[in-house]
Order: C-alpha cells, then structure tokens, then sequence
C-alpha cells in the first residue's frame, strides 16, 4: 500500500473586490491549479485585515459578501486555498474602499456675527474625521431671515471655513446653519441665530435757519428726525470746515436728541464755513443736511503788503504797493487811505486822500526837489480802516537834481611857483543851492599858451579831471612847463552844476634841478665826473639859460651831475659820486622819469624821440661813421696746427680702412701663407694692419706680402686705394695752409665787427650781415681792435677823429667812410619829458652860436691819415725766405739731417762691418756649411708635408663625428631618451691653435760644431723637439 504526503497550497488564488454600497466589499476570486493543492481541495479561507473572516468549506463557492463596513473605509483583504492540513499561501495584500456616503455629523463649533449693518460673518470647524464618509467637496450655507422671511442658500469651498453674508437688510435676526456634503450628499446641518448691525439713519434732518451772528459766529436750526427703522436715534452731529484755507480743520459736535439748534463760535473773520448737521445712531452718522454760512465782515487785520516808494523825478515820486492778503481784508476791500508827510517836519500833513484799488500805483508830483517824505497806507472796508502799514512809515526822496549855483571865490594860489602842478582854493556850495549830495567837483583847464607858444583858439585842448567829496581845495598835476591855464569850476550831485567864471594859472618852465645822465665820448663830452664838457656841456648850459627864474619857486635851474646835489647841502656826499655811465647801454637803461635829461644819445635830424616815448632834441649833426679793418696775418704756429687739425678726419678714415683691409687680407691669405698672416685672429689681425697701412702708405716693406692669386688682386686695388688717400690727404693740408694764408676780411659782412652796444654804427654793422661784438664805450672798441680779437671796428667820425693814435702801429687801417644821417643829442625824460618843443624853439634861435662852438672843438678822420702806415705793413708766410720762421724751419731740419748722416756712418763702421767679418771667417771655417743649408730645406718641406698630411685627416674625422652626432640627435628624439651630460674637457694646451702653428726650425752654427755628425745631431733634436710638440697638440 503507498504512502502519501499532504501540505498547505502552495499558490494563492487571483482575487478581485469590488463594494456594491458604502458598507460592503464583494469579494471574488478564481480557483488555483491542483498541482499547487498538495493535498485534497477543502475550501478557502478568506482574511479582512488580517483578520479570518470566514472558512469556506465549499470548493465550488467563489465568491463572498462581506457587509457591516464603514463608509469609504480602507481594507485589506485576502483569500487561500485550503486542504486538510490548513490554508495555503494568502493571495497579495491590497487595499479596498468601500463607497463613500454622505456624512454622519454636522461641521464642529458653528458660529456667527454681524460685521456691518448688512452682513453676517459665519465660522466653523471640520466635521470629525470618523463622519465624513468620504471626501468634503464644500459647505452648504442657507440663511432665513426671522420671523417669516425668505430662506436663501451659498457655497463655500471643501477648506474655506468661514463665510460672510452680504446685502442683508438692516438690523435683523437670520437664521443660519451649515451643513457639509460629499458627492453622495449633505450630512446633517448646524444651525446658529445672528442680528445684523444697526443702520445710520437715512434720513437728514431739515435745517430751517443758517445765518451768521457776528464776524466769528454762525447759528443754525434743523427739524427732528423721526425716523427708527434703522436703529436708536442718539443724537445729532454738527460739522463746519472753513473753506479755500488749505490748513483748516474739520470741527466735530454733537448735541443731545433734545436739541435742535447750535450756535458756531470763534470762527475765521468774514470766512465761508461749510456745515453739516446729520442723526447718529450706535454704528455712526446718517444722511447729513449741508449749508454755507460766512460770517461777518470786520476791519482788515493787516496792512497793505510791500508799501514801496520811487523817486521819478527830483519832483516827483511813485507810491506802490500791494493787496491785503485776501485772508485778513475781512470784507469787501474798497480802497487805501495814502497818508503822505515831510520826514524832517512831521508837523505838516503834505497828502491825505483815498486811492481806489484801479488807482494803485499812485503817482505824486510838485514835490520839493531831494527832500525825503514818510508814507503811510491802510485799508479801507465797510467796517472801517485797518492798521498803519508800520507805524515809522515807509521813507523815500525825491531825486537830486544839479547843483543850483558854482563854488565862489576861486583861487590859485601858487602860480609860478611849479613846472607840473598849480595849486586851487574855492568856498563851497551852500547846502540849499545844492539840491542833492555834492559829490565832488570838476576842474576844466585848458593851455592858451603852451611850453611858451600861443596856442590858437580852434586848437585849444580843455582837461577835466574831478574832485571827489565835498572839499575847498585841490592841487592840478601833470601840467606843462613855461604854459598859462585857464580854469572853470562846476559841482555836481548826480547831475552837473553851473560852471564858475575863469582863473588863470601859469606854471614854471623848468624844476630846480636837472639830474642829468651822461656818458663820455669825445669830443662829445670830455671832462670828469662833474662836468661833462665838451659840446653836450655848452648845450646844458644853453638849456639852463632858456629855463630862466621861477619866481613864486624854487628861482634859477641848476644842472645836477650827482646824486645829493638837488637835497640840502647839510647831506654827506661822497666826491666820487657821480650820474656818469661807464658805457652807451648803461645810459640807456637809465632814460627813465627819475632823471631830466641824458646826452649824448645817437639820432638824427629827423628823430623826435627816443624809444617812441622820450623826446629827442638834436644838437650834433654828422655824415656816417668810419669804418676800421685791422690786418691779420696768422702765425707760422697757427698755419700748421690748423693744417693739421683739418687733416684729422681723413687720418681716421685711413685707420678705419687699413683695419678693414687688414681683416680681409688674412681671411683670403691665412691658409697658404701662415708665414706672414698667421692663423690665429689676434695676430693674424695685427700682421694684416700693419701690411695694409704700410701698402696704403705707398711704402711697401715688402715683409709681409700676399702668395695667393685673390690675396694679389686685393693688394692691387687696395694700392690703388692708397694712391688715392695719399693724394686726397695731400690737398687738403695744402687746401688748409692756403686758405689760412690768403683769408683776409676786407668788407663789413661776415666778419667780427666792434661797435659800442645799441649805437646806430651797431645797427649799421647788423643790418650788413656782420657778426657785431658789442661794447660799452669807445674805449674798449679800440682796445678790442688793437687786440685783434675783431676783424675791424666801426665808430663814429667825430670820436673817431679824437683817437689819432690808432694809426701809429701800422696794424690798423681805415677801410672807408659810411655815409648816413647821423648825430648826437640830448633826450628829455621825468619832470623835462614836456618841455620839448620850448627847448627845440629855442636851440633854433641859438644854432649858429651852437654851430660854432661844434666847428671849434671837432675834427673829421680820412684815409690819407692812414697812407704812411701802409708802409710798415708787416709780412709773414711759411714760404717767405727772409721771414724768420722760414729760417729757423731750414736750421733744424739741416741739424737733423747732419745727426742722421754723422749716427748712420759711425754704426756702419763700428757694428756692421765687424758682423760681416765674423760671418766670412765662419762661413770659411765650417767645411759643412753647404750641405746645413740643404738639410734644413728638407726637414721644413717634410715638416709641411705632414702638416697638411694632419690637416687632411682632422677635416675627414670632423665630418664623420658630425655625422655621428646627427645620428646620435635622431636616436634620443625618437626614443625620448634625456641626452648625456657632457663633463667639461680643458684641453691640455691654452692655446687653441698651437697644433697648427708651424714652428720654424732653427739651427745655429758655432766654432766648435765643425763637421757633419754634429750639425745633423742637432738637427735631430730639433725634428725631435717638433715631434713632442705635435703630440701634445694632438690631444686636443
């Protein structure tokens, strides 16, 4: 008999729950494959939240209502197979809701509360989670109004939990309830009574009397109201603002239910007042009466603003001013009243009238002329006139007009008794004639004879100047020597006075004293430092004559020539004090006003003044000036160092060249002739200048020479070269020296002229393109001619012609004359600057006693003077035989040539010779002589032989190694190996070209190396001592 085995299903049937209502779940499930059975069918056991439910003992039965749920409730349910031995494996854990269903219970906490007189607030809470059944979708809110009013119905949204009902009517009972609903239906509903809030009255009581009772005051009346729909009447409220016052507040009062009348106090004068009267109840005011009340008028609180008065004439005056601020006029404003009174005598009323409003500005005329009045305005309205627009009123005067009458008994006090100034006194204005503040006055003068001519009517030139502030006197200035003045007055306010009668008024014609600024020059002035003499002296004395006596002055003018002489005799001076100037540009510099007159100063005829300023007065007239050349013929000294010195660029030129010919000559000749031009640079260098300079000099050693064909045809154009540098050099020392020798400035242009600084001969050498060194005086432009540190010097005649010395030495010649106008004179400065055309007038009637003093004390230069110093004209040239540098030139060079000749015999017999002998006797004494020389040739040419043999094969292992390192570059690049370092290899000679330095083989013959063995040992030492030499150098 077999045996068998049973267990639980291992496999869970398919289930699907549907809920036919809120409080059902419908289950249904599909039979599992037997082979997950493990055993006999029995049933099913079915699970709710884990809970048994119920066990099916039915296999057929698949399907199971499970009932007694709560709504829209989560649940879990599970069914298994089940055999004998139990249930099998549950099926997968799902949730299922049963149906949703309206909700059990009413929102939580219902309340409500009016907000206005028509509008309810209603609040709640959520209904409790357990009596939703299902999902709140809003709030249902239905109001009635009570007792029989009609029932209405709003909505609120599923999260809003509260509600405000609005367009109620006013303070009523509702009642309110509020139930919440899901989409099956609405739950059971709350429900709450509310009023709404009393309403303002909405009707205004009547007002029956508005009037005001004074200027500040206003009473009114109204009807009561008896209206009560709306809530409890508890009084009434009174409102009054004033109006157009943007700073105005709004006035609140109330009065009791009884009242029915009020009475405004304090209000604004003859102001509009806004008032509103209206019922209240507890929540506020009701539909309010308005009205406009303004009070009554009263006197304008201020006065006009800006009360201004204007003078227009000195009669007249302009009274403005402006409009009472419309706020304080307090009535209808009708006009001003215009108070008008004199300042200093308030006593008189001068005006009192009334101005209307269209007559404001108001012009007042006929007054009295720069007389100050007081003014006063008020405002006039029905109530009266108001206040002073200050009580001190408002000043104004009238304007100042021309003085009425001139200053009286006008005087000068001191005529005669200055060259420049006069001295004026009069008596004031008086005070009633002045008609305004005398400001000063003016003083008219005009010159009827002027610096002692009479000046014609037509011409006459009247000067004011002004006298400022009310004063008696004043001085005139800067007036005219030796002229007569006619003199009026006039004060003047702001216009001018009646001019005064004539005074005359006469000035000196020269100052005490004339400071006097001068220079020496003969023979224009010869004397000492005080007293000028010569022509310039009778000339100032002249002057002196003309000036005459200033009677109501100082008396006779003086001439000043130092300083102190025009103070008190009490004052130290020192003798040499002195107005003298050293020099021409001193006296220039000096022509300024603190001196009178400066001589002599260069001009012409037809110069009028100096500097364009200062008036120039001609006293000497000359035809030009002369003209000095001094004859300068150069040293022998000078010649050379000049020749010399030109020379010096081309000399460097040559150096420059033979060092670049040097360098080319070794690189084109080292290799074939080392001998010569050897391989190393430096020496190589130094043997190559010293050939190309001795080449280029066409002198030619011939120690060092080219073996090489390009090496010979660079020597062929570098001699050609030379030939041309040695000519070149030639000329120009020949050029120098002759140009130096030939040179000699015969003309003005171009050449260093003399001249004293700021002349017109100064001028004159400029203007002819000459290089004009200045001077101060006369004096030093002979000196700087006989110095010859100028070419020439140019002077004029007359001083010239003082200065007969500088003829004497032979070294200066009078070249030619310049003729020009020309001439001396005197220029007018300070306290004199005026007194030109007095002191012209007068010279004029004196020159022929002027001219006759000039013809006595000068003289005139001509080159007939200069012909007898023609003769010792000195001679000097490198050439001349009889000058005496030619002859000490042709001493030394002989001494030198008879030294050289005397050394090269006495060395010729001495040295030479007995080198020569001793060269014979051992040349005749060694039979092996001949064959040494011979056996030298052979040991150089197998020298050289295996020197180019070395050579040759050092070129082949640099081009192998070269291309091993090429090879060795590529390797390490392209295997990106680091290259080696290289150690630092000092070869084991300094000299880096001493395995190609041929050394010469040398070998010498003495007595005691007499036959052939001994000759050819030495020769072996030589070759052995090459052979060491060449190793060494092999190592490098």
């Amino acid at each position: 008999m077999a045996s068998f085995s049973f267990s639980v299903p291992s496999k869970a049937p398919q289930v699907n729950v549907t809920s036919p209502s809120s409080t059902e779940l419908r289950v249904t499930w599909k039979p599992i494959d037997k082979k997950y059975l493990h055993g006999i069918h029995r049933g099913y056991c079915l699970y709710c939240d884990e809970t048994p439910v119920r066990r099916l003992d039915n296999v057929v039965m698949l399907e199971l209502t499970i009932r007694d749920l709560r709504p829209y409730t989560k649940h879990y349910v599970q069914v298994a197979a089940r055999t004998t031995p139990g249930c099998g494996v549950k099926s997968r854990r799902m949730p299922f809701f049963t149906m949703e269903d309206k909700p059990d219970a009413p929102p939580q906490d219902v309340t409500a509360h009016n907000t206005s007189s028509t509008s309810l607030r209603v609040d709640w809470k959520e209904v409790n989670k357990t009596a939703q059944n299902g999902i709140i979708l809003g709030y249902n809110i239905t109001y009635t109004m009570r007792p029989n009013g009609s029932t209405k119905t709003a909505n609120a949204p599923a999260k809003t939990f509260y509600y405000v009902i609005s367009s109620l009517s006013v303070w009523t009972l509702y009642s309110v309830s509020v139930a919440a609903y899901t989409k099956v239906g609405s739950g059971p509903a709350a429900s709450v009574q509310v009023s709404t809030e009393e309403g303002a009255p909405t009707v205004a009581p009547e007002i029956v009397v508005a009037q005001n009772t004074s200027s500040s005051s206003i009473y009114i009346q109204w009807r009561e109201i008896n209206e009560r729909e709306y809530g409890i009447l508890l009084g009434y409220q009174i409102t009054y603002k004033a109006l157009d016052y943007n700073e105005a507040k709004l006035v609140v009062k109330t009065v009791s239910l009884t009242a029915s009348s009020y009475t405004m106090t304090g209000l604004l004068l003859y102001w509009r007042y806004d008032i509103k009267v209206g019922g209240y109840t507890r929540p506020g005011v009701g539909k309010v009466a308005t009205t406009i009340v303004r009070t009554d008028e009263h006197i304008p609180g201020r006065s006009p603003e800006n009360v201004k008065g204007e003078a227009e004439t000195s009669t007249s005056i302009y009274v403005n001013w402006g409009k009472v601020a419309s706020n304080f006029v307090h009535g209808i404003l009708l006009g001003y009243n215009l108070t008008l009174r004199e300042t200093r005598d308030m006593s008189k009323l001068t005006l009192y009238e009334f101005v209307k409003q269209n007559e404001v500005p108001k012009y007042l005329e006929n007054l009295k002329k720069y007389t100050e009045y007081t003014i006063w305005v008020r405002a006039v309205n029905s109530k009266g006139h108001g206040r002073l627009n200050s009580p001190e009123g408002y000043q104004v005067r009238t304007k100042e007009d021309a003085p009425e009458a001139p200053p009286s008994n006008i005087r000068v006090v001191n005529t005669l008794g200055s060259i420049s100034s006069l001295n004026l006194e009069w008596n004031r204005i008086p005070e009633d004639k002045a008609n305004g503040i005398i400001r000063g006055y003016f003083v008219e003068y005009t010159a009827v004879i002027l610096n002692g001519q009479q000046i014609e009517l037509g011409k006459q030139v009247t000067k004011t100047f002004r006298v400022r502030g009310n004063r008696y006197a004043t001085i005139v200035k800067d007036l005219i020597p030796g002229s007569t003045y006619h003199i009026k007055m006039f004060g003047y306010t702001i216009k001018n006075g009646t001019k005064s009668s004539i005074v005359i008024g006469e000035t000196c014609k020269c100052p005490e004293y004339l400071k006097v600024n001068w220079w020496r020059i003969p023979p224009y002035t010869d004397g000492n430092v005080l007293d000028p003499g010569g022509i310039f002296s009778r000339a100032v004395q002249m002057m002196l004559d003309m000036c005459g006596t200033c009677k109501n002055g100082h008396g006779r003018t003086k001439a000043c020539y130092r300083p102190g002489c025009d103070q008190q005799s009490s004052r130290r001076r020192r003798a040499v004090d002195t107005y003298q100037q050293e020099t021409f540009q001193q006296v220039l510099n000096n022509i300024k006003d603190n001196v009178d007159i400066s001589f002599p100063i260069q001009g012409n005829k037809y110069t009028t003044h100096y500097g364009g300023v200062f008036p120039y007065i001609s006293v000497v007239e000359t035809s030009g000036s002369v003209y000095f050349t001094v004859k300068n013929i150069p040293s022998t000294a000078h010649v050379l160092v000049n020749a010399a010195f030109y020379s010096i660029p081309l000399l460097i030129l040559i150096t420059l060249l033979s060092g670049l010919a040097g360098i080319i000559i070794w690189a084109l000749e080292r290799s074939s002739n080392p001998t010569s031009f050897p391989l190393s640079f430096t020496k190589g260098l130094r043997e190559g200048f010293w050939w190309a300079f001795i080449s280029a000099s066409t002198v030619g050693y011939g120690d060092r020479r080219p073996v090489t064909i390009p090496g010979k045809l660079f020597a062929i154009s570098w001699i050609l070269v030379g030939y041309v540098i040695i000519t070149l050099l030639t000329s120009l020392m020949v050029n120098s020296i002759t140009s130096v020798l030939v040179t000699q400035r015969t003309s003005i242009y171009g050449a260093k002229v003399a001249a004293v600084q700021n002349s017109t001969e100064y001028g004159k050498a400029i203007r002819q393109n000459g290089k004009v060194q200045p001077f101060g005086n006369v004096d030093e432009v002979i000196n700087a001619l006989k110095d010859k540190v100028v070419d020439g010097a140019i002077m004029d005649m007359y001083a010239a012609a003082t200065r007969q010395d500088l003829f004497q030495s032979g070294d200066v010649e009078l070249s030619r004359q310049i003729e020009y106008p020309s001439g001396y004179g005197i220029v007018l400065s300070g306290r004199m600057k005026d007194s030109a055309p007095m002191i012209n007038e007068y010279f004029k009637k004196k020159a022929q006693v002027l001219l006759e003093f000039i013809q006595n004390n000068t003289d005139i230069v001509t080159q007939k003077q200069n012909q007898a110093q023609e003769r010792a004209e000195k001679k000097s040239g490198i050439f001349d035989a009889t000058s005496g540098a030619y002859k000490v030139t042709i001493i030394v060079i002989t001494s030198l040539l008879a030294a050289s000749l005397v050394g090269g015999l006495f060395w010729q017999y001495n040295y030479h010779a007995k080198a020569v002998k001793i060269r014979d006797e051992l040349r005749n004494s060694t039979p092996v002589y001949g064959y040494y020389k011979h056996l030298r040739e052979d040991v150089r040419d197998s020298c050289e032989d295996h020197f180019k043999d070395l050579m040759s094969k050092l070129s082949k292992l640099r081009k192998k190694h070269m291309k091993e390192l090429k090879l060795l570059a590529k390797y390490y690049k392209e295997s990106g190996h680091p290259w080696p370092v290289v150690r630092s290899f000092r070869p084991a000679s300094t000299s880096a070209s001493s395995f190609t330095r041929i050394r010469k083989m040398t070998a010498s013959v003495t007595p005691s190396l007499n036959d052939r063995h001994n000759i050819a040992l030495q020769v072996l030492d030589v070759e052995t001592e090459h052979e060491k030499q060449r190793s060494k150098d092999s190592q490098v």
